[in-house]
Parts: structure tokens; C-alpha cells; sequence
């Protein structure tokens, strides 16, 4: 990869994309602030050609390193098909494939947070909504918003940091308050997608099924945000599996009255809710949960766009961070680290509450100890 990195000049930094040098590595802010409008290559007639449905698409051994990105993108169709939704939840089948379209287009050609990784993370919880049966604990309009929230969690991120966009004082940081800043992006970039009709995948629903699912997509993008993973570990460890059972367990005592079965729908409702933030962020960090030879062939990636970061961040004189200095790297040790340290944590916290998902964390302990040994071998 080449490494030199435009940036704005302070005085014209919201002229945004016409103060940037010459490079080959993108950090403008915004690159999608005109998402409005229909392009040619996100109709629906310009859909892609590929007839044949893709073997194991509902298992973690699903191998996406077989499959061009039209092939990805037909099989994201087959989710929401397989799921039921587009009946369940009346969306038009042409929205949607224009939707999916444009948010592979919004996509950046950066080494990991790009459209393959997307798809990883909901063909993730595809899987374990399907394979493992944590399906059966949520509603329809929750596997639509969860699928969803998956595939655009990351839209347009340009491959630095939340703390390289606050060091830098990048125009993103500015606007979001270095809050959360890619996660801001990325919801507000989702979310205004939505509110054009061409992609507007929530048509279908009620006023107050879209308002749920905005709220819902909003938090469980910002689940994704690593800064506040400790929360999250909290939330789930308090959470009561009881209110997370299958939904044909969940009927309510028949003699309860009216105000008790409102609250405990709503307790069950929030339950979910925390459960559903718990499953993006177990997808968003599956690479370790599923074969060892997955785990090889993404733990690279990752490795190489925090070392491009890395990059940067000796040229501007800027602090680099502990995982980014490509002379000191290790791909074992960082994968250790990234299993004991945030993996493990998530998963032993949701095998508590849906123990369906113990064949995760299964897997997690056998990579980490074959990471183990890779390392021994330094």
C-alpha cells in the first residue's frame, strides 16, 4: 500500500474534498456528505448476474475469500429472503437491492474496515441467527434492523482511528465533538441514506416500527465503538437471560393483568435491545470465532491499516499507537492480545444469556491457543 495521505488546509477544511494533495490514501472526511440521489450503478436493473445461491452462507465456516463482491452482494439479498423479511417486514425487493448496492459503493478500498468486512459481520450474524438459533429470541423488525445495522456499521470508513481523527484534529473529530467520531459518521451516514426514497428499505413499516428502528440502528452502531466496550460488558452482565428466552417461551402468566403484561413486554423489549448490541459487537469481532484459517487470512489485514495508520502517524509527528508501528508489530501477539483482552470478555458474558453461541467461544479458545504457539515459533 502506498502511504501518503492527503489532508485539508485549516482555512478551507470545509471545502473538504478540493484541499486534499495528491494521494493514494484517502482521509477525507465526508466522502459521502451527497449520498442523496440515484446513481447508475445503484439501480436495481444493474443488479448483478449471479443465479447460483452460495453453499453454507448460514454457517461460520462460510469462506467469502471464494466470492467476488457481486457474489457478496447477492448473497446479503439472500439473508433478508432467508429471514423472511421482505415479507415479514414489507419491503420492496428493488429498495432493497438498490440499498445494498449503494452501501457497497460507500464502502472504502481500505485493507479491512471495508464492504468484505461488512459482510463478514452480517453473514456473522446471519449465522447465529440461523445455524445457532438466537433467531428464535428476537422479533422480525429485530433481525431486520440487527442484519441491517451489520451491514452498514462501518459505511465510509476511511481507515484511521477514533484516536487518530481526535489527534489529527480531522474535520470529523471537529464535528462530532471526538466523540465517537467514525461511529458518528457512520450512523449519520446510514441514516441519512434511509431518507432517500430510492433506498428507503423502511417504507414498509408503521411510523412507530420506523421510529423503533432508527433508535435501535443509531445504538447499535455505536455498540461498535470499542471505547465503550467495558459498558457494554456491563449491560450484558446484568442482563436477566430470563427476559432474552425464546419468544415461543416468553408468554406471559394468563392471570397477570393488563399493566403487568405492558411492563413485561417492555422489560423484554429493553432486554432484547441490550441482546441485539451484544450480537453486533460479537459479529464485528467473529474473525476469531470461526476457523483458524479465517483468523489467518484477516488478521493481516487488520495489522496492515493499523500500520498504514502507523504510517502517518510518525510522518505528522503524532504519538503512535502501541498496535501501529509496523517495526515492533507482531501478528500473533496483537491477535492474543485482541482475543484475551476483547473477545473473551464478550463472549463469555453472552454465553451466559444465549448459551446457543458456546461453539464461539469454543473456537475463540483454540485460535488464541494456536496464536500461542504461532508466537512460541517468533
Amino acid at each position: 500500500y502506498q502511504r501518503r495521505v492527503r489532508e485539508p488546509t485549516l482555512a478551507k477544511a470545509s471545502a473538504m474534498s478540493s484541499c486534499w494533495a495528491e494521494s493514494a490514501v484517502d482521509v477525507r472526511p465526508f466522502a459521502h456528505e451527497h449520498v442523496m440521489g440515484p446513481e447508475s450503478d445503484a439501480d436495481a436493473s444493474t443488479w448483478p448476474d449471479v443465479s447460483t445461491r452460495r453453499p453454507k452462507l448460514a454457517s461460520l465456516e462460510f469462506n467469502q475469500f471464494d466470492c467476488t463482491e457481486d457474489e457478496l452482494v447477492c448473497g446479503l439479498f439472500e439473508m433478508y429472503e432467508s429471514l423472511g423479511l421482505l415479507e415479514a417486514c414489507h419491503i420492496d425487493s428493488d429498495t432493497l437491492k438498490r440499498f445494498l448496492l449503494r452501501v457497497r459503493r460507500m464502502y472504502r478500498r481500505v485493507p479491512f474496515h471495508n464492504f468484505r468486512h461488512a459482510f463478514n459481520v452480517a453473514q456473522a450474524c446471519f449465522a447465529m441467527m440461523v445455524s445457532l438459533g438466537v433467531g428464535l429470541r428476537l422479533t422480525a423488525l429485530d433481525k431486520f434492523v440487527l442484519l441491517t445495522s451489520c451491514i452498514a456499521h462501518d459505511l465510509d470508513h476511511p481507515g484511521f482511528s477514533n484516536a487518530f481523527q481526535t489527534v489529527a484534529g480531522t474535520a470529523l473529530s471537529v464535528r462530532y465533538n471526538n466523540r465517537s467520531v467514525l461511529e458518528s459518521h457512520h450512523s449519520a451516514t446510514f441514516q441519512s441514506l434511509l431518507t432517500h426514497a430510492d433506498y428507503d428499505i423502511l417504507a414498509g413499516l408503521t411510523t412507530e416500527q420506523v421510529r423503533t428502528f432508527r433508535d435501535i440502528a443509531i445504538e447499535l452502531v455505536f455498540a461498535t465503538d470499542l471505547a465503550l466496550h467495558k459498558d457494554y460488558l456491563a449491560r450484558l452482565g446484568e442482563l436477566d437471560a430470563a427476559l432474552c428466552a425464546p419468544l415461543a417461551d416468553a408468554a406471559t402468566d394468563a392471570n397477570a393483568d393488563a399493566d403487568a403484561d405492558a411492563d413485561a413486554d417492555a422489560a423484554r423489549a429493553a432486554a432484547r435491545r441490550t441482546l441485539l448490541c451484544g450480537l453486533i459487537k460479537s459479529a464485528d469481532l467473529c474473525n476469531e470465532v470461526r476457523s483458524f484459517d479465517f483468523s489467518q487470512r484477516w488478521a493481516p489485514l487488520v495489522v496492515e491499516e493499523f500500520c498504514m495508520q502507523g504510517d502517518v502517524e510518525k510522518a505528522r509527528g503524532f504519538p503512535v499507537g502501541m498496535l501501529n508501528d509496523r517495526d515492533k508489530a507482531s501478528l500473533p501477539s496483537s491477535q492474543i492480545g485482541f482475543i484475551k483482552f476483547l473477545c473473551m470478555p464478550l463472549y463469555e458474558s453472552m454465553v451466559k444469556v444465549v448459551p446457543e453461541l458456546a461453539p464461539c467461544l469454543n473456537n475463540l479458545r483454540a485460535n488464541c491457543e494456536k496464536w500461542e504457539v504461532a508466537k512460541a515459533k517468533e
